[in-house]
């Protein structure tokens, strides 16, 4: 039986938390959901935006054809809602990240890994789309609030109790990480979270361009400014 559903936000250290996952429930209790033509967020022609039978099928189908009765994890680049009808009882997890800083780094892992399906990220891979014209692009506008986190109601916490949610954060992901661990029941056996995947900036964001980034992103600012008052570890 599903456990925990992971809406892995790219860039936010999605890949160190589905490792760490692997380690705590095993790697064949994770199920992996990475299907860019469907879920990609930066992607229009995804079906996540224009064909609702389309999406609603392939998540029919994956359930059917890769959940089985020992998976405890799905994870992928999906938003909040896409598996939560199939499985209401389970945890809902993501990780956000302060807006800007993950869209340079997604700036940066971009220009690295050169051009894939994404006709957006190939025109940065190509040298095409420069940071100023990525921020302007109206796909990159608050993807945490307006796709990941799309059906979960995140303005209405904390009135609306978020039961069965918990959200991380990338700038205090240690502390996140070992409270997920005590929210679950982990104890002792709870793992340390792994850390890889770290992209490489080869330089510094102007302050014309972070000033601009911010304007475009003020969905995104709130979800982060209110996870502080929420989920932020006392300590910090």
């Amino acid at each position: 039986m599903v456990e925990l559903i992971f809406s892995h936000i790219p860039k936010a250290a999605g890949k160190s938390i589905v490792l760490g996952l692997k380690q705590y429930y095993g790697a064949d209790a994770v199920a992996e959901d990475y299907n860019v033509r469907v879920d990609g967020a930066s992607d229009p022609g995804a079906a996540v935006y224009v064909d609702e039978q389309e999406y609603q099928r392939h998540a029919e189908t994956f359930v059917r054809t890769t959940v089985s009765p020992k998976t405890k994890v799905i994870a992928g680049h999906f938003p909040f809602h896409k598996y939560r009808s199939f499985f209401p009882r389970a945890n809902q997890v993501c990780c956000i990240r302060e807006p800007i800083e993950r869209l340079w780094s997604t700036y940066w892992y971009w220009k690295q890994v050169g051009p894939t399906t994404s006709p957006i990220q190939a025109l940065v891979a190509t040298g095409k789309l420069n940071f100023k014209k990525l921020i302007g692009h109206p796909m990159m506008r608050n993807q945490q609030v307006d796709h990941f986190l799309s059906g979960a109601r995140w303005d209405e916490w904390p009135e609306h109790d978020p039961e069965g949610v918990f959200v991380m954060c990338h700038e205090y992901l240690e502390a996140g990480w070992k409270m997920l661990g005590s929210t679950l029941g982990a104890k002792s056996r709870w793992p340390d979270l792994p850390h890889i995947n770290k992209t490489d900036h080869k330089e510094e964001i102007s302050e014309e361009e972070w000033i601009e980034a911010f304007r475009l992103n003020g969905r995104d600012y709130d979800l982060y400014n209110l996870w502080k008052t929420i989920w932020s570890p006392q300590d910090e």
